[in-house]
């Protein structure tokens, strides 16, 4: 199997297709922010405002988009995160982790 480091890039864009469906916490109150497990400082997050408890599946994809840009690629993640409820709307989803609106 042909693995990103069998791939000439330099000066391509790369779509990477990443697991980053990780666990939220809707419950608001204070989220560490820094990274490693070793936080720098703590930040209010007003309930009903998703944090991400666990990032390790960001980390683990970390090196390879690393990679790619370090070789010259353009990267464009694509992810999803959660499945809609009832059918409904999907949410906010990624855009309700990141701070923007």
């Amino acid at each position: 199997m042909r693995q990103a480091a069998d791939l000439a890039v330099a000066g391509k864009t790369v779509l990477v297709r990443s697991d980053f469906n990780v666990p939220l916490d809707h419950t608001g109150g204070l989220r560490a922010i820094g990274s490693g497990g070793s936080p720098q400082r703590q930040e209010s997050v007003p309930p009903g405002q998703p944090s991400i408890t666990d990032d390790g599946r960001i980390r683990a994809g970390l090196p390879t988009i690393r990679d790619l840009l370090h070789r010259g690629a353009g990267v464009i993640v694509c992810a999803h995160l959660g499945r809609p409820k009832g059918g409904g709307r999907w949410p906010a989803g990624w855009r309700s982790c990141s701070g923007s609106r």
